[in-house]
């Protein structure tokens, strides 16, 4: 059992419209069992998080995961997790942009254009991580990571995440 809390960057994407990169606050809860001493088979759930402008944009995944330990050309201690499954994406992002209109008076003139799209959809996850894992005594550990999430529901619709944490795991 896991669980870790982080900050980080996450960017949706619509097939015409690309807001700016927001920070907000990650985190993330996995259940897993080992299959060897170096092989964790589990479940990965990794949140992120931010509230630019009045705005809420909330991205999820979940999703079977494997993490190995002790990579042969990595030092002692250091993991590498990947997962694929499930996303979820909730955002509006507001486009405001100027347009001609021909009514007003005396020749026509350019006016403010305000267009807010919603987005509350789910579709395909990917995660990979990276991360060192201290052990304190025989069944707790503490591990930064970082980590990348990506996110698409299609027909355009996308967001990353890219998050630094510090997570705590629990073996017995």
């Amino acid at each position: 059992f896991g669980f870790g809390l982080g900050y980080g960057t996450g960017k949706p994407s619509l097939s015409h419209l690309r807001p700016k990169a927001q920070d907000g606050g990650s985190s993330n809860l996995r259940f897993g069992y080992a299959i060897d001493p170096t092989t964790v088979v589990g479940v990965e759930m990794s949140q992120w998080g931010a509230e630019p402008d009045s705005q809420k944009w909330t991205f999820r995944g979940t999703m079977p995961s494997m993490t190995w330990y002790d990579i042969k050309y990595l030092p002692r201690g250091s993991f590498l997790r990947a997962g694929v499954g499930y996303g979820k994406l909730k955002t509006h992002v507001t486009s405001i942009t100027q347009v001609y209109d021909p009514n007003l008076p005396p020749f026509g003139g350019m006016v403010l254009d305000t267009t807010t799209y919603q987005i509350n959809d789910d579709g395909f996850a990917m995660l990979g991580a990276v991360g060192y894992e201290w052990r304190w005594r025989k069944h707790w550990a503490f591990a930064p990571q970082a980590e990348y999430m990506y996110i698409t529901t299609g027909e355009g619709v996308s967001a990353y995440v890219a998050s630094l944490s510090l997570q705590v795991n629990l073996y017995w």
